[in-house]
């Protein structure tokens, strides 16, 4: 045997493992008033244990097995490697502790599980080699020494992704063991045995892809009631009428301390391909008793409802629940046929039928999801997303299914109205990518402006301080503008600084050539800029600050004591600069330049907002054409 070969204490209680529902084991015999139910055995049932004769030779004498190492151990034995000097091969040595042999019921117990498993020749279960005394009188046997790693502990590393573990073992290859299991239960209820302690730590899965059915120790048999049975009916042996078996995959009858017969290993099947497929135990509750009463009003055993991400599959998932039914006559009716489901589903023989009444249990859910939307935005969306997943796993179970098509239609080509608030919030975080844009392009054109200053310097500069005051305008505006680029910041008011800043420029402009030229564009680009990337409740103040732009310098001219900034002269408007010199070819090539740049500069953010627009309509309109080839006939208006 391996390592984990379990062992019973002397009450019959497992010794505790590696998964928590192990620790609920309990071995005693079942009411007196049970029933064996299973199909027509394909051979004779095997001789009741207390039927054959109690060996009273001692066997085996001399040095025919060379003990070694402890493989494992427990309250009622222990199993050791041994060499088997005779024929040379390595066997698994089992024996009863010497205390236990004074306890009446523990050698008849250990004596009836070397008979059950002894008959019991299938290569998936460990056969029995030989049989004997010790010279203090103890039993023991050997049989074949297995390698592999049990089914529980290969869960327990899935669970705890441990990657090697699912290197070796992916669903499918658990999937073909399984049924391999069932498989080799079957063959125990067709020689009159029920197993009655299935569960994945008494499984073994081998190395070289063999699988094995451990522990039939607690194995009942067609025709020997527990009650009447010697082996089991004595002082030492738990009375009649508790449960036997391990709660976590005991079935509703085996709790409630009825009979058990093939189904109640089906049950247990059922919960092991529960754990397979999740990873986890079915059973959650600790507590003994509260564990039993849960098991006798009936587990839900749905991994799609544990696990609704692990995109288990409907075929599976309905297995799981027919298997663990409360009722034994709704599950299946034996364990080959729930191999035959699972190999099934491994073939990819798809349950036609089951498909389409999934299919329109998931349209009517999804249908009432949204008839319980009300008006509210957000539970609106919410209850249209919770809709949709329905109606794609009705979809997916029935891709040509009309009315799933047509739903699934309705719901992506017709949104509803209004936008919740998690989709605003990302709307608005894209706006705010626009605006950081947006002042790289504020920064390009500062620094673009600041190339005309040396035109001033060599045109000549009358008043130092309003030149310079728009000089350090621009500078501080052009550092602000990458500032609030570099650190991704658009709110309302870094967007106020910076329309404070071009404020100031603008004005300060008004005092170079007055008020009517250049200025007007200035303030009317700067508007028009700015109430582009605003926000509804940003764009009357941007409006009111361009309106201001236009008026200040005006309304500046006719305060007394201010020296005009123009004067009409025989018919002709002739400018009087406070700030700048204008020679002839200076001047001009200033305009030149200065009002290319206000051409240009409108174009390049106009440009980068209908790129930006572009691409977004580009998605939108892809993404709408893809959808109406799914769905041409609603495209085109077609009933």
């Amino acid at each position: 045997m391996s390592s984990h070969d379990p062992a019973r204490g002397p009450g019959g209680a497992k010794i505790s493992g590696t998964r928590k529902a192990d620790a609920f084991a309990a071995t005693t015999p079942a009411l007196p008033d049970d029933t064996f139910i299973s199909e027509i055995a394909s051979e004779e049932t095997i001789a009741a244990p207390d039927s054959l004769s109690d060996p009273s030779v001692e066997l085996g004498r001399g040095v025919r097995y060379s003990p070694r190492h402890v493989l494992g151990a427990g309250g009622m034995g222990e199993v050791r490697l041994a060499k088997d000097e005779w024929i040379g091969r390595e066997v698994a040595h089992k024996t009863l502790h010497p205390q236990m042999n004074e306890l009446a019921g523990a050698r008849a117990r250990f004596l009836r599980e070397i008979r059950v498993q002894g008959q019991l020749e299938h290569p998936a279960i460990v056969p029995v080699y030989d049989v004997g005394t010790a010279d203090d009188g103890s039993l023991w046997f050997t049989m074949r020494r297995i390698r592999g790693v049990t089914l529980g502990d290969v869960l327990v590393g899935l669970a705890a992704g441990d990657a090697e573990m699912e290197h070796r073992f992916s669903r499918r290859k658990l999937l073909n063991a399984f049924s391999s299991i069932a498989l080799v239960v079957h063959y125990a209820h067709t020689r009159g045995v029920v197993h009655r302690d299935l569960k994945p730590s008494n499984v073994m899965l081998g190395d070289f892809g063999e699988v094995y059915v451990l522990d039939w120790g607690i194995a009942k048999i067609v025709g020997a009631g527990d009650d009447g049975d010697s082996l089991l009916s004595n002082d030492e042996s738990t009375g009649s009428g508790r449960v036997i078996g391990t709660l976590g995959y005991m079935a509703p009858e085996q709790a409630r301390g009825r009979g058990a017969d093939a189904r109640t290993d089906v049950y247990a099947l059922g919960v092991i391909l529960f754990e397979l497929l999740t990873h986890e135990n079915l059973m959650r509750e600790t507590d003994a008793m509260k564990a039993l009463e849960s098991i006798v009003l009936g587990l839900v055993a749905r991994p799609s409802l544990r696990k609704p991400d692990a995109e288990i599959p409907p075929e599976l998932d309905e297995i799981c629940a027919r298997a663990t039914a409360r009722d034994p006559a709704d599950r299946f009716e034996s364990a080959k046929a729930l191999s035959d489901a699972v190999e099934r589903y491994l073939d990819g023989d798809r349950d036609l039928e089951r498909r389409r009444e999934l299919c329109e249990a998931y349209l009517g859910s999804a249908a009432a999801t949204e008839a319980s939307a009300g008006e509210e935005t957000g539970v609106v969306h919410r209850a249209r997303v919770g809709a949709l997943r329905d109606v794609l796993r009705a979809v997916a179970l029935a891709p040509e299914h009309p009315r799933a098509v047509e739903s699934l239609a309705k719901l992506v080509l017709d949104p509803p109205k209004g936008m919740p608030e998690e989709a605003r919030k990302e709307r608005e975080a894209m706006e705010a990518q626009a605006r950081t844009e947006g002042a790289l392009l504020g920064y390009r054109a500062f620094l673009s402006f600041m190339l005309s200053f040396p035109l001033m310097v060599i045109a000549g500069i009358r008043s130092w301080p309003i030149v310079g005051a728009g000089w350090a305008c621009v500078v501080v505006a052009a550092v602000v503008a990458r500032s609030l680029y570099r650190r991704r910041v658009s709110s309302s008011r870094e967007f106020a600084v910076m329309l404070g800043f071009c404020f100031l420029i603008v004005v300060v402009q008004a005092a170079w050539l007055g008020p009517f030229v250049l200025m007007p564009m200035a303030a009317t680009i700067v508007t028009a800029i700015f109430a582009l990337y605003g926000s509804d409740r940003e764009r009357p103040y941007v409006i009111a600050s361009g309106i201001a732009m236009v008026l200040l310098p005006f309304l500046a001219e006719l305060v007394p004591g201010v020296p005009p900034g123009y004067t009409f002269e025989n018919g002709a408007v002739v400018l009087h600069p406070r700030a700048l010199g204008l020679p002839p070819t200076v001047t001009t090539i200033a305009l030149l330049y200065t009002t290319v740049g206000y051409a240009v500069l409108p174009a390049l953010f106009l440009s980068r907002l209908k790129q930006t627009l572009r691409g977004t309509e580009d998605r939108l309109f892809l993404q709408a054409w893809t959808l109406r080839q799914l769905f041409p006939k609603r495209a085109t208006g077609q009933s």
